[in-house]
């Protein structure tokens, strides 16, 4: 067997090139290896390691570690050692990822850290652990949110991220923040020179840097806790195990020295990819030797991940370390790939980088060199297309590759590399026109997937239910439209407004749309066989209530199993068209459950989706990947997924600058000053993207088709991007394709049009009748109107139940405690109460609606609301009008259209002249209230004017037409509750005085709605984009179109 394996190895061996064998042969030392693509870097590797069980140095194979970037690089380097030298001799070799590496030196020195069962951290125990962070934030700290303490979770959560990837401590951050701060403080070009704030800090920098990075300070101030709540619970995050070993390496010189003398030489795979954390890794395994035994293959070229925490500056840092100390740097030159137009093409694009390898070391070459042309004479320079539009594009790469499988090019030979995965989406419609196998893989949200998001919303009203029976109304009404279940929804709006009239008449009775239906179904005396779209909204009914009872009984993956089985969801899927995909979603949604229900075996269903609704809330997603026909079909894939990949014939679409350099970089999370980096970031993220187009460039063997266009779809134009000028030079002109009109025919079913309103399906017009016969118009109906019609007839017309959050809770309970403030005070003579009374009416609403609010937000409101309240009293007690009414119902009509209204407060005045007064709770510094305050000619948007504005006409035009009331309405003011954060103090009221073209324009808004009202015209949604009602209509299953 040895000499089967050395005869492999000689074989392989004989077939390197010179720079290749270098690489090899060489033993000793440090070496640095720069790879190029199509070079055969993973081959190197592989065949060092073998050479080094053949030296004169009798390596042992326990000797040696190769560390990769992914599980797959690690598979991949598996399977060549075991073909190479035999299966014995691979497992011996410790080929690990860094996690891997890192997890295992843990799980054998679990001593160290206190515990005998530290275990890696499960999402949603990571995302506790957050929580109690963001629940712990201290006052003066920025992040403190009383009102909504989990507010700044995905905050944390990446910004904590980031520290472990580079390996920073929080006192060094901090400190250099510091250092920041002051730097900017001082700097003469801070200080505004003119204006009523000359000889001040300018605005523009307080707001733009000294508050982010000040923020940011207060952000990795919580760090240390994070890290102390994991090591309570015996737990380590992904990103932290690395940050452990670290700490575990500097402080315990004895383990330290084990690994050492163990792991003798060190193979390091796509060097370019580390992070600083594990660029640390390698550094303390490695300094014991000035010179030691590392081999690091990689290529700076290539480097396209640092949105993960890769940087290309670890790979120069380790060429400075060891230049003095005999660092030997061989480049692979050799290019097995692609042709010598394709790799002439890419050099003159990589040599506008400013962060290249070879600026440390003139004598490193790495202009590549093709083995086909240069052996074979083969050769084709890439082709640069123009288009009038992206719609274009995408007609002419679908007919291209349509060409070329009709020529007898494998399918799977052909990629489309795009910039992102909504281009691979929209290019695969083209294809499947025209019958293209194609394949795509797409990173997704599971949250964000509807099959998801109705198993989720069926566990939420079951867990609901249990915890608060009869209060999921709004759930029932959503979940009953489900394709699950195949009930018509006129008849569930009928049975939602039969309800409210039956809920109008017994409003002694605690009533609920789930009670309403189960005796509704009960007493109809329902028969053996459905034969009616009422019989099987009643089985539904009673399915969701057999699922309810046995939910007490089940764990929560046999509730998850009764659930699939009862809702028969498997064979429901089956029958639709994207049967594959929603397969893949449920698959990974009950995989996501098994796996939290092992790490937390006392996981309940409560439990579950409180910690899935904290995800939603901050945005975490639970990362899925949803995959699109099979790998031998033509590839569809963003370039980041394309790395590693090499195809015949590659086509680059959308090369255009809002695509590329106008892409926004990923947020991560906080602000750091640039003195932490080693060079500057605008030149960074230049580099990131050239570099991306380097790589997308060098994944093409044969042919290279590059296409840009000059309009988007929406007519807008758009440049050419800034790297075709330096891929193809400055005088470049991409051959400019024209469409025949047959050839955009054939993709006619696929030409965007006009944006089509959602119209959901009618009810009868009597049974409406009915229902509109004593409405009268509120100015909250009249705004559902204005907003999106589906708005109003959701709200309006069904009243489908609605979900008090609980900050709408928390702003009834400072309503509440006012008018009572008020109402006491009459009846005091005058005298108000006190602040203590004030306080106790707040806690006693509260009290009373404990089940609206979650433990710890019941907690966090009560005591923000006791600020708040303290607040609004000391401000205003020696201010506020004594001569007033609160919660006035008002009613009267305008033009026959009857009209109601409710008053937080009125102020009387000399004569009869009265102030309306208005509470509103929430931030005054957000564009919704910005909106909101707008009069109709101040509405740029959409012309219809704000909330607030047309609230305060609307009351002013209510009070005039009531007969009863000779008031003589002066103003509207708003009231703002919640101080300013920033300042602590309760923000000036606004006044809305009264305009008679402003009032004109209300009276006509109510005149038009309230025809369109009595025409029925409230079945068709508005064209906004994330209109709630629109998508809520799509969801549902509502509509027609």
């Amino acid at each position: 067997m040895k000499n089967q394996n050395e005869n492999k190895f000689q074989e392989e061996y004989s077939k390197l090139n010179a720079e290749q064998k270098e690489a090899v042969d060489t033993i000793f030392g440090p070496v640095l290896v720069i790879a190029g693509p199509g070079t055969g870097k993973t081959q190197i590797l592989a065949m060092r390691i073998a050479k080094l069980l053949q030296s004169d140095s009798q390596v042992s194979p326990q000797n040696i570690l190769c560390l990769t970037f992914t599980d797959e690089g690690k598979k991949n380097m598996r399977d060549r050692l075991f073909r190479l030298i035999g299966a014995e001799t691979a497992q011996q070799i410790s080929v690990h990822t860094y996690h891997s590496f890192c997890n295992e030196i843990i799980q054998q020195n679990l001593s160290y850290f206190n515990s005998d069962n530290l275990e890696l951290v499960s999402d949603l125990e990571l995302l506790e652990i957050l929580k109690k962070v963001a629940l712990d934030v201290p006052k003066d700290n920025l992040l403190y949110s009383p009102k909504n303490p989990s507010k700044y979770i995905g905050l944390l959560k990446n910004a904590f991220q980031k520290i472990n990837e580079e390996n920073w401590s929080a006192d060094y951050l901090i400190q250099q923040i510091e250092i920041a701060i002051e730097q900017i403080k001082n700097d003469p070009e801070s200080i505004a020179k003119k204006g009523k704030n000359t000889g001040n800090l300018k605005q523009s920098i307080i707001k733009e840097k000294l508050e982010p990075l000040a923020k940011s300070a207060d952000t990795i101030r919580l760090f240390d806790q994070y890290r102390s709540l994991l090591l309570q619970k015996n737990r380590y995050d992904y990103n932290d195990m690395i940050h452990w070993v670290i700490d575990l390496l500097e402080k315990d010189n004895d383990i330290l020295m084990g690994l050492q003398e163990r792991y003798q030489y060190i193979l390091v795979d796509e060097f370019q990819d580390t992070n600083g954390a594990q660029m640390k890794i390698i550094d303390l395994l490695t300094n014991y030797d000035a010179s030691p035994n590392v081999f690091a293959v990689g290529d700076d070229d290539q480097s396209i991940f640092r949105f993960q925490g890769a940087s290309v500056e670890n790979m120069i840092q380790f060429q400075k370390k060891y230049k003095n100390a005999g660092l030997k740097e061989i480049c692979l030159k050799v290019n097995y790939r692609s042709t010598q137009g394709i790799l002439s093409l890419a050099k003159n694009l990589i040599e506008h980088s400013d962060q290249r390898i070879v600026t440390n070391n003139a004598n490193l070459d790495k202009n590549l060199v093709s083995f086909k042309t240069k052996e074979f004479q083969e050769d084709s320079e890439p082709t640069l297309f123009s288009f009038k539009n992206k719609r274009h594009e995408q007609i002419f790469i679908a007919k291209n590759i349509q060409r070329l499988i009709a020529d007898g090019v494998s399918p799977d030979e052909i990629a489309v590399l795009n910039f992102d995965n909504t281009s691979c989406l929209e290019l695969s419609k083209y294809l499947k026109l025209i019958n293209i196998p194609f394949y795509l893989k797409k990173n997704s949200d599971l949250l964000s997937e509807p099959l998801a998001i109705q198993v989720l919303n069926i566990l939420r009203y079951i867990a609901g239910e249990r915890l608060n029976p009869y209060s999921g109304d709004f759930l029932l009404f959503q979940i009953l439209h489900y394709q699950f279940f195949d009930i018509n929804a006129i008849d569930i709006a009928k049975k939602m407004i039969s309800y409210n009239e039956f809920s109008a008449k017994n409003r002694s009775e605690k009533n609920s749309f789930r009670k309403y239906l189960v005796e509704s179904a009960l007493a109809e005396n329902r028969k053996l066989f459905v034969e009616n779209s009422n019989d099987i909204l009643f089985e539904t009914i009673f399915t969701l209530e057999k699922l309810i009872k046995e939910s007490y009984s089940n764990s929560l993956l046999q509730l998850i199993e009764t659930i699939i089985q009862e809702i028969k969801i498997i064979p429901n899927i089956l029958k639709r068209d994207d049967k594959y995909e929603s397969l893949e979603v449920l698959t990974g949604l009950i995989d996501f459950i098994k796996q939290e229900s092992h790490t937390n075996p006392d996981m309940d269903i409560s439990h579950l989706i409180t910690q899935i609704d904290l995800l939603s809330e901050n945005k975490i997603p639970i990362p899925c990947y949803k995959l699109y026909g099979n790998e031998n079909s033509v590839k569809l894939f963003t370039i980041h997924s394309s790395k590693g990949r090499e195809f015949q014939y590659v086509f680059l679409t959308g090369m255009t600058k809002k695509n590329w350099e106008g892409r926004r970089n990923p947020n991560l999370g906080i602000k750091l000053p640039e003195n932490i980096f080693e060079s500057k970031q605008s030149k960074k993220d230049n580099d990131e993207l050239r570099r991306l187009v380097y790589v997308a460039l060098t994944r093409a063997k044969k042919q290279l088709f590059v296409s840009y266009y000059h309009f988007d779809l929406k007519e807008k134009e758009d440049e050419k991007s800034l790297y075709l000028y330096e891929a193809f030079g400055e005088e470049f002109q991409g051959e400019s394709i024209s469409l025949d009109a047959e050839t955009i025919l054939e993709f006619e079913t696929l030409q965007p049009t006009e944006k089509t309103r959602v119209q959901i399906k009618e009810i009868e017009k009597d049974f409406i009748n009915h229902k509109l016969e004593k409405f009268e118009l509120s100015v909250t109906a009249l705004n559902n109107f204005l907003d999106c019609p589906l708005h109003f007839y959701y709200d309006n017309v069904l009243r489908i139940p609605s979900v008090m959050n609980e900050n709408a809770a928390f702003g009834n309970a400072i309503h509440d405690s006012l008018e009572k403030l008020f109402s006491n005070m009459k009846a005091k003579g005058d005298i108000f109460p006190t602040l203590s009374e004030f306080e106790q009416y707040f806690l006693s609403f509260m009290k009373r609606n404990k089940e609206k609010f979650s433990q710890e937000g019941y907690e966090k409101k009560i005591q923000y609301g006791i600020d708040i309240l303290k607040k609004i009293y000391e401000t205003n007690i020696y201010k506020w009008h004594k001569a007033v009414s609160v919660e006035l119902n008002l009613k009267a009509k305008y033009n026959q259209i009857p009209l109601k209204g409710f008053v937080d407060k009125i102020e009387y005045y000399d004569g009869n002249r009265v102030e309306l007064i208005d509470y509103k709770t929430g931030s005054t510094n957000t564009d919704y209230f910005k909106k909101s305050m707008s009069s109709k000619d101040e509405d740029q948007k959409d012309n219809k004017g704000g909330n607030y504005w047309r609230q305060a006409m609307f009351y002013k035009i209510l009070i005039d037409k009531d007969p009863t009331r000779h008031w003589d309405v002066s103003c509207a003011r708003y009231e703002f509750l919640e101080p300013d954060p920033k300042t602590n103090q309760l923000p000036q009221p606004v006044i809305f005085s009264y305009k008679k073209e402003q009032i004109e324009q209300v009276e006509t808004q109510i005149k038009e709605v309230w025809e369109k009202i009595q025409n029925h015209d409230f079945y068709t949604g508005c064209e906004k984009e994330n209109c709630n009602y629109c998508n809520m209509a799509k969801m549902l299953g509502d509509t027609e179109n």
